[in-house]
């Protein structure tokens, strides 16, 4: 076996390990967060949710741009040979900065309620429960969130990627026991509060209280991660055009606030909550699929050049084709299915269902789409072209938010065309990635790629066969597995 070999498979258990760890911590994050929004929707009215979902999504999105692997893979990518005095001088920055965000925040909470909420829609009752009501407990998970990025990039780069994935199932308990308490004594304001709680464990979590006296990771001591020092120059520069530097890597959390916000001028009661629903059924798939592999892929990417680049990048995209395809699939097909099983309870009625699910039948085309873009943009991060990033990231946040301030006239329209405007997005990206056109194609036309396909078609005619709706949500990724070990298509390398 060859040097290069070698190489080969040690990023590929490496890839593997860390994309599975993370899978799996987000995955158990991801179906508490769909407990809470169930219980949340049976308990309260729409006029509630409404109102609830619209102020959190400031604090989601927020939560959304910086914890979802962004700041980890600028971290990777910049500060790979970081020193304990550089690490140091980073965190001093982080918590300034999370003090000065809540701040800021706190003083422009009437500006942002008024904006989300445009005329001050019929479907929550301005008078005592508006987003601005809901809004201001919120304020402290998002200091909370801003270092915690900080803190899940650190443990990243000691491959250690359960932990930050595992640590918002205690944002998302937190939030089910307030829901529960908030509608025992009657004071919605407590769902507010179950979102402070819950960033606040997540801080506490992240930091590894219980491996302090273990010494296994010695950067992430208490005497570590409690030293500070102060920043230089390159420090602050960095720390200053972060939020221009995510910019592209946080484009679908771009588009689900500004859609949400183009959601809530339509001024239509429930609207917001089905939305909000929606949004977080395909978080899961993306997280899962996308998000995991793509964080997971950084480090291999920026150790290698040429041909072997190009192979970790063919690798990590058809890994994702093999989970992405069917569970686009699967939310386009089912998803009536999935809205009654999950969300039918209590006040939620079947009336609310259909809706939610028409909805979701359409964000499910953009899925694909918004995968596309988050990959190749690891890529076009990893080989330094953030200009023109930052160029056609900016265009598209622009088409984007005209859809918030009007241009779409109902929810079809909204969606249709943010769904064009992603297209043509993903589209200039593969235009100015045609250094990998020969090993795309080499991917398409192998036979591991055909047999995906076919396994694709044999799991659409199983989610069409005529049994309980049950029945095929809980044996179709059994059968998908099956195929997948039957036609030997689990992973797949290209010969360079």
């Amino acid at each position: 076996m060859t040097k290069l070999q070698d190489s080969k498979t040690e990023w590929q258990k490496n890839f593997e390990k860390n994309a599975t760890d993370q899978s799996l911590g987000t995955a158990v994050s991801r179906i508490a967060g769909f407990l809470r929004d169930a219980t949340m929707t049976a308990l309260f009215h729409r006029g509630i949710t409404d109102a609830w979902v619209l102020a959190f999504r400031g604090p989601h999105f927020f939560r959304r741009y910086l914890g979802e692997g962004a700041v980890s893979q600028e971290f990777q990518s910049r500060w790979k040979h970081a020193t304990d005095s550089d690490i140091s001088a980073l965190r001093s920055l982080f918590v300034l900065g999370s003090l000065c965000w809540m701040l800021l925040i706190a003083g422009l909470t009437g500006v942002f309620a008024d904006f989300i909420e445009g005329a001050k829609p019929s479907s929550v009752s301005m008078s005592s429960m508006g987003v601005e009501y809901f809004f201001h407990p919120m304020i402290l998970m998002m200091g909370c969130w801003f270092y915690f990025s900080f803190q899940t990039a650190l443990l990243q780069k000691q491959e250690d990627f359960r932990t930050p994935a595992v640590a918002p199932v205690f944002l998302n308990l937190s939030m089910i026991i307030f829901t529960a308490l908030a509608w025992w004594i009657q004071k919605p304001i407590y769902l507010s509060w179950g979102v402070a709680a819950g960033g606040i464990s997540v801080l506490i979590y992240s930091a590894r209280p219980w491996t302090w006296v273990h010494k296994k990771h010695p950067s992430l001591s208490f005497w570590k991660i409690t030293s500070f020092s102060r920043p230089g120059r390159q420090h602050i520069l960095w720390f200053l055009q972060l939020p221009l530097v995510l910019l592209p890597l946080s484009l679908l959390q771009w588009v689900t606030l500004l859609q949400m916000i183009a959601v809530a001028k339509l001024q239509q009661q429930g609207l917001p909550s089905y939305f909000y629903l929606c949004d977080r059924l395909l978080e899961l798939p993306f997280s899962l699929f996308v998000v995991s592999p793509c964080v997971a892929m950084t480090k291999p990417l920026i150790q290698s050049q040429g041909n072997q680049q190009r192979e970790i990048f063919i690798h990590g995209l058809f890994s994702i084709l093999i989970w992405l395809g069917p569970s686009t699939l699967g939310l386009w097909m089912m998803s009536q299915d999935l809205v009654r099983i999950l969300f039918q309870h209590g006040h939620f009625q079947f009336e609310e269902v259909l809706l939610t699910s028409q909805i979701l039948k359409s964000l499910a085309l953009q899925l694909f789409v918004l995968a596309g873009i988050r990959y190749w943009m690891t890529w076009f991060l990893v080989n330094k072209k953030h200009p023109f990033l930052r160029k056609v990231g900016i265009l598209f946040i622009l088409f984007q938010a005209s859809l918030a301030l009007g241009l779409g006239k109902n929810l079809q329209q909204i969606l249709d065309l943010s769904l064009l405007g992603a297209s043509l997005f993903f589209l200039s990206l593969l235009m100015k990635s045609m250094d990998l056109r020969q090993d795309l194609i080499r991917m398409f036309v192998s036979r591991k790629f055909q047999k995906l396909i076919f396994a694709h078609v044999l799991l659409y005619l199983w989610l069409m066969a005529p049994t309980p709706a049950l029945m095929r949500l809980v044996f179709a990724p059994i059968f998908y597995f099956i195929l997948l070990f039957w036609m030997k298509v689990w992973s797949f390398r290209s010969k360079v």
